[in-house]
């Protein structure tokens, strides 16, 4: 992954490819033990978990989309399960109340919202 994507504060690539490649990377970087891999998903998580904006808005400003959100969620939840990272859930909480309020006034209209029916 190229650190321009904006998952890591870049102004690249800026929807789910990033939050689907954490979602590998921390468990294999965990589970291999590997500091080289742990070091790579540290950049990334480090980036989300310091640049929530105050909202609760997770990710970035230049796309809204839910779905990517749920995806990098499913990430950190992994990462904090490993570490026990004290960040994680505060966040994590902040997002949910975010959604929460947010969800009645934009509906989730992904194409994976649509295909779940």
């Amino acid at each position: 992954m190229s650190a321009r994507i904006a998952l890591a504060g870049g102004k690249g690539e800026s929807w789910e490819r990033g939050p689907y490649f954490l979602d590998g990377l921390v468990p294999l970087a965990y589970l291999l033990d590997d500091a080289r891999l742990k070091a790579k998903a540290q950049r990334w998580i480090d980036w989300t978990l310091n640049n929530q904006a105050p909202s609760g808005m997770i990710g970035p400003a230049s796309n809204d989309d839910w779905w990517p959100r749920i995806v990098m969620l499913k990430a950190l939840t992994q990462y904090q399960e490993f570490t026990g990272d004290s960040r994680v859930i505060p966040v994590m909480e902040k997002y949910f109340r975010y959604q929460l309020a947010e969800l009645p006034g934009r509906h989730c209209e992904t194409g994976q919202n649509s295909a779940a029916g």
